[in-house]
């Protein structure tokens, strides 16, 4: 790792909130082959928008609140609130 990766790596593990959308969203990427830029992006096709609501689900069901969330991926924590009601998907990741 580089330098400049390894305090990337220290800033967001001291955000755990962060850490955890992080996490959910490389974990939905590398599940739905979807790029983690595209998920972090804009992009409004169907098949991108279902990867970024699934990584909202997970991420929330986590136990991160909307508002980290929608920080975190750019978006206000109503988008995400609707990403997670409409996420068919249930995920038990809770402790």
């Amino acid at each position: 790792m580089t330098p400049a990766q390894i305090e990337e790596a220290r800033a967001i593990a001291a955000q755990p909130g962060r850490a955890a959308v992080m996490r959910a969203i490389r974990d939905v990427s590398a599940q739905s082959g979807v790029p983690v830029g595209a998920i972090m992006g804009h992009d409004r096709r169907p098949r991108i928008v279902a990867a970024r609501h699934l990584a909202m689900r997970v991420a929330h069901d986590a136990g991160v609140p909307l508002a980290e969330i929608g920080r975190v991926m750019g978006r206000d924590h109503t988008s995400v609130m609707h990403a997670v009601r409409k996420s068919p998907i249930r995920t038990e990741v809770r402790g």
